[in-house]
Protein backbone atom coordinates (compact mmCIF):
# COMPACT_ATOMS: atom_id res chain seq x y z
CA UNK A 1 0.00 0.00 0.00
CA UNK A 2 1.22 3.58 -0.94
CA UNK A 3 2.47 6.00 2.12
CA UNK A 4 -0.46 8.37 0.78
CA UNK A 5 -4.27 7.31 -0.42
CA UNK A 6 -4.22 10.14 -2.87
CA UNK A 7 -1.13 10.43 -5.91
CA UNK A 8 -0.40 14.19 -5.59
CA UNK A 9 1.39 14.14 -8.71
CA UNK A 10 -1.33 12.30 -10.71
CA UNK A 11 -3.79 14.57 -8.76
CA UNK A 12 -1.89 17.84 -9.67
CA UNK A 13 -1.81 16.61 -13.27
CA UNK A 14 -5.89 16.28 -13.20
CA UNK A 15 -6.68 19.71 -11.98
CA UNK A 16 -3.50 21.60 -12.18
CA UNK A 17 -3.90 24.54 -9.36
CA UNK A 18 -7.58 25.16 -10.34
CA UNK A 19 -8.68 24.58 -6.84
CA UNK A 20 -12.95 24.81 -7.96
CA UNK A 21 -12.39 22.36 -10.34
CA UNK A 22 -10.70 20.24 -7.43
CA UNK A 23 -13.76 20.83 -5.57
CA UNK A 24 -16.22 19.76 -7.62
CA UNK A 25 -14.38 16.90 -9.23
CA UNK A 26 -13.99 15.66 -5.70
CA UNK A 27 -18.17 16.48 -4.81
CA UNK A 28 -18.82 14.43 -7.58
CA UNK A 29 -16.48 11.52 -6.28
CA UNK A 30 -18.19 11.43 -2.89
CA UNK A 31 -21.58 11.81 -4.20
CA UNK A 32 -21.15 8.39 -6.74
CA UNK A 33 -19.30 6.41 -4.24
CA UNK A 34 -21.44 7.15 -1.34
CA UNK A 35 -24.46 5.89 -3.45
CA UNK A 36 -22.77 3.21 -4.37
CA UNK A 37 -21.12 2.47 -1.22
CA UNK A 38 -24.63 0.86 0.15
CA UNK A 39 -24.83 -1.25 -2.66
CA UNK A 40 -21.49 -2.67 -2.82
CA UNK A 41 -21.70 -3.46 0.83
CA UNK A 42 -24.84 -5.44 0.80
CA UNK A 43 -24.13 -7.10 -3.05
CA UNK A 44 -20.42 -8.52 -1.35
CA UNK A 45 -22.21 -9.63 1.99
CA UNK A 46 -25.08 -11.47 -0.61
CA UNK A 47 -22.40 -12.74 -2.33
CA UNK A 48 -23.90 -11.53 -5.58
CA UNK A 49 -21.10 -11.55 -8.03
CA UNK A 50 -22.19 -9.64 -11.27
CA UNK A 51 -23.28 -6.70 -8.69
CA UNK A 52 -19.97 -6.36 -6.99
CA UNK A 53 -18.21 -6.86 -10.01
CA UNK A 54 -20.58 -3.69 -11.77
CA UNK A 55 -20.41 -1.43 -8.69
CA UNK A 56 -16.54 -2.05 -7.97
CA UNK A 57 -16.24 -1.63 -11.78
CA UNK A 58 -17.46 2.11 -11.58
CA UNK A 59 -15.73 2.95 -8.11
CA UNK A 60 -12.28 2.12 -9.55
CA UNK A 61 -12.71 4.91 -12.51
CA UNK A 62 -14.35 7.13 -9.96
CA UNK A 63 -11.84 6.60 -7.70
CA UNK A 64 -8.86 7.24 -10.67
CA UNK A 65 -10.19 10.83 -11.52
CA UNK A 66 -9.35 11.51 -7.92
CA UNK A 67 -5.76 9.97 -8.06
CA UNK A 68 -6.85 7.38 -5.39
CA UNK A 69 -4.52 4.92 -6.70
CA UNK A 70 -4.64 2.54 -3.69
CA UNK A 71 -8.44 2.73 -3.58
CA UNK A 72 -8.63 1.93 -7.45
CA UNK A 73 -6.76 -1.15 -6.88
CA UNK A 74 -9.01 -2.44 -3.97
CA UNK A 75 -11.86 -1.62 -6.07
CA UNK A 76 -10.46 -3.56 -9.21
CA UNK A 77 -9.51 -6.65 -6.55
CA UNK A 78 -13.12 -6.42 -5.95
CA UNK A 79 -14.45 -6.49 -9.39
CA UNK A 80 -12.19 -9.11 -10.11
CA UNK A 81 -13.44 -11.02 -7.26
CA UNK A 82 -17.20 -10.27 -8.64
CA UNK A 83 -16.20 -11.78 -11.81
CA UNK A 84 -14.80 -14.38 -11.39
CA UNK A 85 -17.69 -15.30 -8.61
CA UNK A 86 -14.95 -16.15 -5.83
CA UNK A 87 -17.44 -13.99 -3.44
CA UNK A 88 -16.04 -15.79 -0.44
CA UNK A 89 -13.45 -13.30 -0.85
CA UNK A 90 -15.77 -10.15 -1.01
CA UNK A 91 -16.22 -9.55 2.47
CA UNK A 92 -12.69 -9.14 3.12
CA UNK A 93 -11.75 -7.29 0.15
CA UNK A 94 -14.91 -5.02 1.31
CA UNK A 95 -13.12 -4.46 4.53
CA UNK A 96 -10.47 -3.83 2.94
CA UNK A 97 -11.41 -1.50 0.31
CA UNK A 98 -13.35 0.51 3.09
CA UNK A 99 -10.34 1.13 4.91
CA UNK A 100 -8.79 2.84 2.49
CA UNK A 101 -11.69 4.67 1.14
CA UNK A 102 -11.66 6.10 5.08
CA UNK A 103 -7.93 7.30 4.26
CA UNK A 104 -8.92 8.87 1.12
CA UNK A 105 -11.55 10.65 2.76
CA UNK A 106 -9.46 11.82 5.95
CA UNK A 107 -7.05 13.11 3.27
CA UNK A 108 -9.44 15.57 1.25
CA UNK A 109 -11.16 16.19 4.51
CA UNK A 110 -7.39 17.61 5.28
CA UNK A 111 -6.19 19.03 1.88
CA UNK A 112 -9.34 20.80 1.01
CA UNK A 113 -9.85 22.85 4.33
Amino acid sequence: MSSEPVCQEMLEEIVGDDREFLMELTNQFWTDVDMRLPQLREACKNFDGPKVQSLSHAIAGSATCVAAETLRERAVELEACGRARTVADAESLFNAFEAELERVRAYFDAYLK
